[in-house]
């Protein structure tokens, strides 16, 4: 045992006493903790003495022990509340630049928190994942005749094969959408869209399980999983388990027997879904070539890793696979498995079939354009600042004169700095509220302002850099001033202070002229797309999509068929409405920008990609489509229709033929017994981002799908009716449309105008404008306040040149225009540096389309003319006022 003598209490705690605590206290405190000390010690309580003795000296840790100099800190409390009543006192006084930088930092600050808003839920996209460190989506990189497919959905087999195979593979997730009907409660036929996952589904994603175990949900072949939204349309409520759902998919019905309810797809997920089956169901769903082949492409797949298991290591393994897979069809880098982490999936813009994408680029730039419109709400302030100089020298001359030190008026100054920010923070909240709605219908988002981590990181963020970066350096200049100088109203140099306030005009009005510039080049663009010949005509056109058949042969061809021969049945009775001019039916249809894609390979085994339409025999004629060699449909006969093929003068290209019309497409797997009638004039099938692709329309898809090596489909193959319609009394004609649809379908009727699908083309482009418009308006807002400001102070500081001036002979007019361009040089250079940077960065966005204008001076002459004005405007009252004064009165200004 240590003896009681050598045992002494924490030092740490002793010298910690002995800093905070008033000397004539320590005698007493440390006396009567060390008596405690040394009672416990004497009991054999070690430990406990030492905890009772940091006890004691923490729990007289209170302001009236700690050594302070009472007198100092009456002081320092003093000019603290002085230097706040000072500062409230001059935003007071100086109402109309106080309400100027509140007006511009509150707007600075509402578009840097919706920004950071918008950024912080585009990172996040599958983030909330536990496991999403260690999930990788399979695709597949083709090439075939030099051309190269990366496609996000994969053969079947290839998933099954990747499962079977590799057992450091943790879990396989595979998902493979369709769609069935059912009799809703009050009778009517409803779409249920369903995805085929396995039971590593729910276990894998953290997709939340709000009713049943997510563990067992999908063990059995007859368990559905509903998400939230279908069971409270089916049942209105969530208390469903157990209940069961008559299910009909392709003719045949099926009961499911209702195991759980997921939550609806959140929105920061890439991964979409409807209700959930086991992947049990692949072989009553799916038939032997969509099971088996190699080239027809249906199924997204997942996989999670072990932990020690690296990407390379795997994929190092995926051609010995693909080569046992594909057999004697195999050729070195012509079919390469690839893993992509599933937090790269979002951003991810180079692979086909993505149901959810974001554009990292969109993403990051706008971010940045979020700090820049704060960075201009904070120059704004810098240059007020630094114009009130001069009329504040006197003040900081009595301070210093008085005894203040430096860095006392560099605190003052900062504290008003900061004062304004945090009242201009609460001020942005508000504004933030009236903005978030618009914003997020530009932005197609359901943001919502609550008071989260990344919110008031925001708010920290936006107040700690205006107040800095808006406060420092008229701190500092004022600060500087030779107290003599000042008090004898001697000039004051401010060395660089004109520089300055030069160089952050540019700066403000680089960034307006960049926004107004993009904005007319994006409208322009915008106008570019609307005003092009597609090479078709889909004015006064109207389409609804027909329900499945109720029968029809297994296979594509027979799914197709079968809905084309519905389509013919609807169209016959619609036949009979006077004002509909023309009625066709497709599988396709424009304002899809993701036609059926079939791939063959040619003779030489070159592999051949084009897209494909089933249509009726009016399909052309309705459009308006130019038919350049040979005839359409409506001109064929029987035997034509039934085995003819149109293709447009890309396809004639591709496959090469001497005389396209009555030849035959030459392929390694033969197509069923056909000819080419007919070639079309390239039209634009897709949208404008993308160049016109080979294309081959048919009335009968039998023939097509006998040479086919490979489908990718983004929607069911059901027919649309595509309808001419009289305009002048479309309600009377909807209401006819609308009668024949309910005698022969259940299901709700739903008609639009193909226009307005083009137009959703094209939704996302223009809701970028819309935020670059509204970008712009807050620049140039920012701007003219602080021009505003600054036009005020600098016309002050000049009253006494300008009634010298007047004095001399000037005229008003003369007078003016010398204001005028004070303020015109700063922005000549701004609209200079401003020109390259913008077609950079247009250029660049005009790269996402394949037809697209040119960017020319006229954007900019329009955009320089616009700014130009604005300035003229701004600066006229204060330029016109100072000119009209009274020159005794300029002159005798202070």
């Amino acid at each position: 045992m240590s003896n009681p003598e050598n045992i002494s209490p924490p030092k740490w705690a002793d010298r910690f006493l002995k800093f905070y605590c008033k000397q004539e206290f320590i005698e007493e405190i440390q006396g009567d903790a060390y008596e405690i000390f040394e009672r416990l010690v004497a009991e054999n309580a070690t430990r406990k003495a030492k905890r009772e003795y940091i006890w004691n000296v923490l729990r007289f840790f209170r302001w009236s022990n700690m050594k302070l100099n009472n007198r100092s800190n009456f002081n320092q409390l003093t000019m603290v509340k002085n230097n706040f009543k000072i500062a409230y006192r001059n935003l007071i006084r100086n109402r109309f630049y106080t309400g100027i930088n509140l007006a511009g930092i509150s707007l600075g600050i509402a578009c840097f928190i919706l920004t950071s808003l918008y950024v912080q839920e585009e990172f996040s996209f599958d983030k909330f994942h536990s496991k999403y460190d260690n999930l990788y989506r399979v695709w597949v990189h083709e090439t075939y005749d030099d051309e190269e497919y990366k496609d996000a959905t994969i053969p079947v087999v290839l998933g099954q094969t990747i499962k079977a195979d590799f057992p450091e593979i943790e879990q396989t997730i595979q998902m493979i959408g369709d769609v069935g009907s059912y009799i809703s409660d009050n009778q009517e036929k409803t779409d249920l869209y369903f995805e085929i996952v396995g039971e590593s589904f729910l276990k894998s994603f953290d997709f939340k399980m709000l009713v049943g175990d997510k563990n067992t949900a999908l063990s059995k072949l007859e368990n559905i999983v509903l998400t939230e939204k279908q069971a409270m349309k089916q049942f209105g409520n969530l208390d469903v388990l157990g209940k069961t759902i008559e299910l009909t998919v392709d003719d045949e019905q099926f009961n499911f027997l209702v195991s759980g309810v997921v939550e609806n797809p959140p929105s920061n997920s890439s991964i979409t879904y409807g209700s959930l089956i086991s992947e049990a169901n692949n072989e009553r769903f799916l038939n032997t070539q969509t099971r088996t082949a190699w080239y027809t492409s249906s199924s997204q797949f997942y996989v999670e890793l072990n932990s020690n298991v690296t990407v390379q290591d795997l994929e190092s393994k995926f051609p010995e696979m693909v080569k046992k897979g594909l057999g004697d069809e195999y050729e070195e880098d012509m079919f390469i498995v690839h893993l992509q982490p599933l937090s790269d999936v979002h951003f991810n813009r180079i692979i086909e079939g993505e149901t959810v994408s974001g554009d990292l680029r969109t993403v990051r730039i706008l971010g940045l354009v979020g700090l820049v419109i704060l960075l201009l709400a904070g120059i704004n302030f810098i240059n007020l600042a630094v114009g009130q100089s001069i009329r504040r020298a006197k003040e900081v001359g009595v301070r210093k004169v008085m005894g203040a030190h430096k860095h006392q008026l560099i605190s003052q100054f900062l504290g008003e700095s900061f004062l304004l920010t945090t009242v201009a923070m609460f001020l942005s909240i508000g504004v933030c509220s009236l903005l978030l709605p618009a914003f997020n219908q530009f932005a197609d988002k359901n943001l919502t302002l609550e008071f989260s981590l990344p919110l008031i990181t925001a708010l920290g963020v936006s107040v700690l850099v205006i107040g800095l970066l808006s406060g420092i350096y008229p701190a500092f200049v004022l600060s500087s001033f030779n107290p003599v100088a000042t008090l004898k109203s001697a000039k004051i140099s401010g060395k660089g202070k004109n520089g300055l306030a030069y160089s952050l005009i540019v700066v403000q009005f680089f960034a307006a002229i960049f926004f107004v510039s993009s904005t007319i080049i994006m409208k322009n663009q915008l106008s570019y797309l609307a005003k092009k010949n597609l090479g078709f005509q889909a004015e006064g056109v109207v389409y609804m999509s027909l329900p499945r058949p109720q029968k029809f042969e297994h296979g594509m061809a027979g799914i197709m068929n079968a809905s084309a021969q519905l389509a013919d049945q609807f169209l016959a009775k619609l036949s009979q409405i006077p004002a509909i001019s023309g009625a066709t039916h497709a599988n396709n249809f424009f304002g899809e920008d993701d036609w059926m894609t079939i791939d063959y390979a040619d003779l030489d085994d070159n592999w051949k990609s084009l897209g494909y339409n089933t249509i009726s025999e009016d399909f052309v004629d309705v459009f308006d489509i130019e038919i350049v060699e040979g005839k359409g449909f409506e001109n064929a006969t029987e035997y034509e229709k039934r085995t003819g093929f149109l293709v447009n003068e890309s396809m004639a290209k591709m496959i090469g033929l001497e005389t396209t019309v009555g030849g035959k497409i030459k392929s390694k797997r033969p197509f069923g017994e056909h000819q080419i009638i007919g070639v079309m004039k390239d039209f634009h099938f897709e949208s404008l981002h993308k160049k016109i692709r080979p294309l081959l329309l048919s009335m009968n898809a039998e023939p097509v799908f006998e040479g086919v090596e490979g489908i990718s489909m983004s929607r069911s193959a059901r027919a649309t009716v595509l309808l001419k319609v009289n305009l002048e009394n479309f309600s009377d004609v909807r209401k006819e449309i609308e009668s024949a649809w309910e005698e022969r379908f259940a299901e709700p009727f739903d008609l639009r105008f193909i226009d307005a699908k083009l137009q959703g083309l094209y939704e996302k482009e223009r809701n970028t404008n819309a935020m670059v418009n509204l970008i712009a308006l807050l620049a140039i807002t920012i701007a003219c306040l602080g021009l505003l400001g600054l036009a005020a102070l600098t016309i002050k500081n000049k009253y006494k040149e300008i009634g010298i001036r007047k004095v001399l002979g000037a005229s008003s007019i003369g007078i003016f225009k010398l204001l005028y361009r004070l303020f015109m040089s700063p922005i000549i250079v701004a609209f200079v540096i401003s020109v390259p940077l913008t077609i950079y960065v247009m250029n660049s966005w005009l790269g996402n389309f394949a037809y697209q204008i040119n960017v020319n001076a006229y954007h900019f002459v329009i955009a320089a003319i616009g700014i130009l004005v604005i300035t003229l405007l701004v600066v006229s009252y204060q330029a016109l006022k100072a000119a009209a004064t009274n020159p005794v009165e300029t002159i005798r200004y202070e």
